[in-house]
């Protein structure tokens, strides 16, 4: 694991703050590997729906909102990015079963994904809301 350990429990912690069970290092072990560099600071997460084979992960970190996909046969691989500067907040659009979290940039750039629980999109939203207005969570 290439990633410093910093990076992997603020990964861990922010999984875990919105699971049941806690979320084992082992399962996202390639993210940290992959996509995080060494001393990212993970601030949030959220396990998305992917409606069919695929699973979404949304990250907040301290350079950027990373969404990433867990494919069919397990690799994950990144949908987009935005760099933490350029985040101009984040909506909730709620629907009868499921429903969408939309990231914003200033230069228009969407991050899409599907949520399976309102109540940790919805904090995950508000949280990432207060952290663009200095409020942090």
């Amino acid at each position: 694991m290439n990633g410093s350990s910093g990076t992997a429990s603020s990964l861990l912690a922010a999984l875990n703050r919105q699971r049941e069970k806690p979320a084992p290092l082992s399962a996202f072990t390639v993210v940290i590997d992959r996509f995080l560099d060494d001393n990212e600071i993970v601030h949030l997460a959220l396990e998305g729906n992917g409606w069919t084979w695929v699973d979404p992960l949304m990250l907040v970190t301290d350079r950027r909102v990373l969404l990433l996909r867990r494919g069919v046969f397990g690799f994950w691989g990144k949908r987009g990015e935005i760099a933490a500067s350029e985040v101009s907040g984040a909506t909730l659009k709620v629907n009868l079963f499921f429903g969408r979290i939309t990231v914003r940039s200033h230069g228009g750039k969407l991050l899409r994904m599907g949520y399976n629980w309102e109540r940790n999109a919805r904090d995950f939203v508000d949280s990432l809301n207060q952290m663009i207005s200095g409020d942090h969570r």
